[in-house]
């Protein structure tokens, strides 16, 4: 009887744990792992842009806004759970840092008017003409 439970158990556990360990963790164990979607919109014409995630920079280029789309760049990174501080550095002087808190998939959506970056967030994907 014990042998007859123990093979009608082992693969129910089996599949526990598949599922338990499919969750992205970060390296230290402390959560979950999210998409961070970064959108360089409007405003943008040849600019120097530099983007830093706690002091670490994650992007660095010279952009140029579409006319047909209001979109000058967009990437994807991998995020932990938790707070963390989103900079935008423009032609080496404007700045704008926010505190963020990502706790599932996030869309950090920044634009640069009349000199000054601004940055927004959403958890829906944003649409594009």
């Amino acid at each position: 009887m014990t042998a007859m439970r123990f093979k009608i158990l082992l693969p129910i556990f089996i599949f526990i744990a598949i599922v338990l360990s499919s969750c992205k963790k970060d390296e230290k164990g402390s959560g979950v792992i999210y998409p961070l979607h970064l959108h360089l919109e409007a405003g943008f014409d040849n600019d120097s842009v530099k983007l830093y995630i706690d002091g670490n920079r994650v992007f660095n280029d010279v952009v140029t806004t579409s006319p047909l789309i209001g979109l000058a760049e967009a990437i994807i990174i991998q995020q932990p759970e938790g707070v963390f501080e989103m900079t935008i550095e423009v032609n080496n002087r404007e700045m704008a840092v926010e505190d963020i808190l990502i706790d599932e998939e996030l869309y950090v959506l920044m634009n640069f008017y009349n000199d000054l970056p601004t940055i927004d967030t959403s958890t829906t994907a944003p649409g594009y003409d």
